[in-house]
């Protein structure tokens, strides 16, 4: 279990790692080997459910928690998780909307732990829902819940309940952002895009040349396109070759670090446009990143929500578009220049192959959203 200085000013940066972490396993999980699809989730919404059933947690329930996300005690990392979530919730939705909201529906005659219950509204700013899991309206109060918190991109997060479902925990996050600088719709033409098994594809693809924070090596190309009104940029990494991208995800991080820190370069750039709507089911790879207590019946411990619980489902589902104006993303997760010279010649960076992108704040470094393009 990590030990976290409260005197830390910047109080999240292990909590945004932590975060970060999580994606780059979920991600190599989602495509699996010999897999290659275009995916994308929020880490971030992820990381918060999880986070959130932690402090439910009790035994080895909690300790596996603790190490495979690498948490501090619970009571240490809930007013940094209430930090960040303010900071995600801070911006000028006119200029960027970025929201985050939690919910926990429960079954109703179901006994919370008064902590818990308490922790996940003055943490985690959840609201809390007594529900009928009986009823056939159910399913459509959560999705409606989703519907809402995603401004309707996401509008069936599930189709019923098993009639033993006890709680469901939810987490939604929305972004919507302008490009600093948009791309003229005029110069959008159908170009060849490159794909894994040799064929080629004609895309949607948008072009501008512009002054962007860059940086190469012998791998691969890294830019970000910054949105208005905050520190959040798209990053785009793009394998100098035909290899899959996914090789390239450990050093997702650092690639928008040395970008952001690299003076900003001439960059000529063609980038698919490209929708995106990715729905799993996370418990299945939650193993393979060290969780396996949650969704074991006999194993789970989950003592302080309620007695006799574990997590039989976590569903996320992300929808993505990214176009000549901005971005617009929403994920919901359940459980259940120098004036007076010429500019430097430009660089090519022609986004015509698989690649993977995040959705990143520059300054802590947090992903909001990750995922892969293999065929736009």
């Amino acid at each position: 279990m990590q030990t976290l200085s409260p005197a830390d000013k910047d109080y999240w940066k292990h909590i945004v790692s932590s975060g970060n972490r999580l994606g780059l396993g979920m991600l190599s999980g989602f495509q699996g080997p010999g897999r290659a699809g275009n995916v994308v989730f929020s880490p971030t919404s992820l990381f918060v459910i999880l986070c959130m059933l932690y402090n439910g947690a009790c035994g080895s329930t909690y300790i596996e928690l603790a190490t495979a996300l690498g948490l501090p005690a619970d009571k240490d990392l809930n007013p940094w998780m209430r930090q960040l979530i303010n900071y995600i919730n801070g911006h000028d939705p006119s200029v960027l909307d970025v929201q985050m909201v939690s919910a926990l529906f429960f079954a109703n005659g179901q006994h919370l732990h008064f902590d818990f219950a308490n922790t996940l509204t003055e943490a985690y700013s959840a609201s809390l829902y007594s529900i009928d899991f009986f009823e056939p309206n159910a399913p459509a109060r959560v999705n409606a819940w989703a519907a809402k918190a995603t401004r309707a991109k996401i509008t069936r997060m599930v189709a019923d309940f098993d009639p033993s479902t006890r709680f469901v925990v939810t987490n939604a996050i929305y972004f919507s952002g302008r490009w600093v600088e948009p791309f003229e719709v005029s110069k959008t033409s159908n170009q060849d895009f490159y794909l894994p098994d040799g064929r080629t594809a004609k895309v949607a693809t948008m072009s501008k040349e512009s002054r962007l924070h860059y940086f190469e090596d012998n791998d691969c190309q890294s830019v970000l396109l910054p949105y208005q009104g905050g520190n959040y940029a798209l990053q785009i990494v793009l394998p100098k070759t035909m290899q899959s991208p996914i090789n390239l995800l450990p050093r997702i991080s650092e690639m928008a670090s040395r970008a952001a820190s690299s003076p900003p370069a001439n960059v000529n750039l063609t980038l698919p446009k490209f929708t995106l709507d990715f729905k799993v089911e996370v418990q299945n790879n939650l193993s393979g990143i060290g969780i396996s207590d949650l969704s074991d019946p006999l194993r789970c411990d989950l003592g302080r929500i309620g007695n006799d619980l574990y997590v039989s489902k976590i569903l996320h589902q992300a929808v993505l578009r990214v176009d000549e104006q901005g971005t617009e993303a929403s994920a919901a997760t359940l459980a259940h220049g120098m004036a007076g010279s010429a500019p430097p010649p430009a660089v090519p960076m022609p986004v015509d192959h698989p690649f993977i992108f995040s959705i990143c704040d520059t300054v802590t470094g947090q992903i909001l959203f990750l995922g892969s393009i293999f065929e736009p």
